[in-house]
């Protein structure tokens, strides 16, 4: 619930958490969802009440009434491509869902935040602060499967330059585009 008020994004992995307890233990979905909902309703009603329309325009009206911007791909797509070693070890961590049922806990709600924010109007880099947590999870734990399945097959090294030059290659993406973003903060100035 508290998560579903700072961000209300928050809403879709939440529910997407709650619709998998639904089907793993239904007792514990009810007491998961009505603890969220508790606290998420609780405390919009008390705001709703005291602020009235000054609290509902600019956290919900204002999201409604946003139009499409015709950059929302680009900035998704940019997103990706500065983070790209862990969208890509998110990916990869997929293929060993069927090994370790905890990562459905995992992927299953990043990947349905990150399809959301695919299916938005508008779209903001820090959108996908929510879903960078739990793409790190996963992604170390793929990254964790391969460098044992390396070490069983004696391709380490492989492995570890690999790894090593996709890292240095997503450094140097990020280390240009903090330059680029300061040359165009620098022309307004």
């Amino acid at each position: 619930g508290i998560a579903g008020l700072t961000r209300l994004l928050a809403l879709a992995p939440a529910a997407v958490i709650i619709g998998m307890a639904f089907f793993r233990n239904k007792k514990e979905s009810y007491r998961l969802s009505s603890g969220f909902a508790s606290a998420f309703i609780a405390v919009n009603l008390i705001f709703i009440l005291f602020l009235g329309t000054a609290f509902v325009f600019p956290v919900y009206k204002f999201h409604l009434l946003k139009g499409a911007d015709a950059s929302r791909f680009s900035e998704y797509i940019n997103v990706v491509k500065l983070n790209l070693l862990l969208f890509s070890m998110f990916v990869i961590s997929a293929l060993y869902i069927r090994k370790e049922k905890k990562l459905y806990w995992i992927i299953i709600p990043a990947s349905a935040y990150l399809i959301l924010l695919a299916f938005m109007s508008r779209v903001f880099n820090f959108y996908f602060i929510a879903a960078f947590p739990f793409m790190a999870m996963s992604a170390g734990y793929a990254a964790g499967e391969i460098i044992e399945a390396a070490k069983a097959r004696k391709y380490m090294w492989a492995i570890v330059i690999i790894i090593s030059g996709a890292f240095a290659w997503n450094l140097a993406a990020d280390a240009r585009f903090l330059v680029d973003l300061g040359r165009r903060l620098a022309a307004h100035v």
